[in-house]
């Protein structure tokens, strides 16, 4: 997933309806950060994570099965490819 991917599908969830039920942030092994916001609609779940390790920064999305079908509806698919 792309920082632009990220930053657009934190700021759809919300306008969407979704809610924000984690928020949580700090170290991650020696040298880096994670930061992971979980967001809920009914049954579907979808966490945004967002790291940093060794200089290297990555932006990641984990879903269950409802929240993977509402993006793939909405035509986040490739964020899993």
């Amino acid at each position: 997933m792309t920082q632009q991917d990220y930053d657009q599908l934190s700021s759809l969830l919300p306008s969407q309806g979704w809610e924000r039920v984690e928020f949580d942030g700090g170290q991650s092994h020696l040298m880096g950060w994670t930061v992971r916001s979980v967001w809920v609609q009914d049954a579907a779940k979808i966490t945004l994570h967002h790291s940093e390790r060794y200089n290297e920064v990555t932006f990641e999305a984990e879903a269950n099965p409802l929240g993977l079908k509402w993006l793939r509806e909405q035509g986040w698919g490739h964020i899993f490819e």
